[in-house]
């Protein structure tokens, strides 16, 4: 189906879910073209017409996620009803040199993606085909909540799936602190679940703790049996508890490079600056923009709120772990780590896109100040990118 541009020959504002699709940051949308243009090398499918796209993510809950008021991953939780909570889709720009003047977007498990896939990309649909191995990497994209550079090239070389050039813009230095923060932590889990002692610790325990760290990071080595059957992982799930753990723990040093960001944009709601600088002569529809203001706001805040609150769940677990020497905490968060990664995905994708649709908008204002027209488009794509289901320009 097409995505527009704008409502009339004259420019107009994109629509809201195109907005996410170009400026979403790299957790909603994969920019192949400007990979490629930044990086003639960068190719990550076989197939050209791929590589023109964009592959974008949008959230598809069943629930106001915004509108709880808290996360809730228990068994009587509604997630478990809800194990597609962030979706997959292909935008193709009618021109690659112009992206924001429309195209066409396919959603994978929409009705007739198939079909589609075929007809606007020329994908030959079989997996023993040319076009099988490009298939099998739009599986593996599909089954990631977010597009992040970090959680892509992780899942990639895990797969062991081909790719050329900086196809995920991921500098060695941001790679490597990443890891890092992941490992610092969970050497302490591994030292302690092995006995090991910080203060007296020797090269061979050093040697073997990283070998359960490796294991982490390939659940397929032996040493991750002994950690599986001590925090009684299912067999069937090991690999997503273990894609989970990373995925929490990535989302928390991604949130803690952005609370200043999010922190701004509370204050902005708060503050006089958020008040167009035109409402005098737009009094008669003071009362209602100050209404979407509010509404914008709450989702904003719960949906912070509740982010947060999974953060300090992971720290409280790990505290009560490390410190306390009591793995239940942990391991009932581990249980559920697939879910909270999934639900992460989107959650600080919406926070942190809202804190880039205020940047940008107050970029394009008058010293910071923003009219009356330009603070009602604000807190329209504020409430498309905070909603819980996309439901503009998407499928029924």
């Amino acid at each position: 189906m097409a995505i527009a541009a704008g409502r009339s020959t004259t420019k107009q504002p994109i629509s809201a879910t195109l907005d996410m699709i170009l400026n979403g940051g790299s957790g909603v949308a994969l920019h192949l073209i400007r990979r490629r243009k930044e990086d003639p090398e960068a190719a990550l499918f076989n197939k050209a017409t791929l590589n023109n796209a964009i592959i974008f993510k949008y959230p598809n809950f069943d629930l106001d996620l915004a509108e709880m008021d808290g996360f809730e991953f228990g068994d009587d939780s509604p997630f478990q009803d809800s194990d597609r909570p962030v979706e997959t889709g292909i935008y193709i720009p009618y021109d690659e040199n112009n992206v924001a003047e429309g195209g066409a977007a396919i959603y994978l498990r929409q009705r007739g993606f198939r079909r589609m896939l075929v007809e606007l990309l020329g994908l030959e649909l079989r997996m023993d085909g040319p076009d099988g191995m490009d298939l099998n990497k739009l599986i593996l994209l599909d089954t990631t909540p977010s597009l992040d550079p970090f959680l892509l090239k992780t899942a990639f070389d895990r797969s062991s799936f081909a790719y050329s050039g900086r196809v995920f813009d991921l500098s060695s230095t941001e790679e490597t602190e990443i890891k890092k923060l992941i490992i610092d932590r969970t050497k302490k889990i591994v030292s302690f679940a092995l006995g090991f002692d910080d203060s007296a610790r020797g090269s061979k325990e050093d040697a073997k703790s990283q070998r359960f760290v490796d294991a982490i990071w390939n659940p397929e080595l032996p040493e991750a049996r002994v950690f599986v059957e001590a925090f009684r992982i299912p067999s069937n799930q090991v690999e997503q508890v273990f894609s989970g753990w990373k995925g929490v723990s990535y989302y928390q040093y991604v949130f803690s490079r952005n609370i200043a960001g999010l922190r701004d944009l509370s204050s902005w709601f708060r503050s006089k600056e958020s008040r167009p600088v035109d409402a005098m002569a737009n009094a008669p529809y003071m009362e209602s923009l100050e209404m979407q203001k509010r509404q914008v706001f709450r989702r904003y805040e719960r949906l912070l709120r509740n982010t947060m609150g999974v953060f300090r769940e992971y720290d409280g677990a790990y505290k009560a772990f490390h410190v306390d020497r009591d793995p239940r905490a942990l391991r009932d968060f581990l249980a559920t780590a697939q879910q909270r990664y999934w639900v992460l995905g989107f959650a600080c994708s919406a926070l942190f896109h809202s804190v880039n649709v205020l940047e940008r908008a107050r970029r394009q204002g008058n010293g910071g100040r923003l009219t009356y027209d330009q603070t009602s488009e604000l807190f329209s794509r504020m409430m498309t990118t905070l909603g819980s289901t996309v439901r503009q320009d998407l499928p029924g």
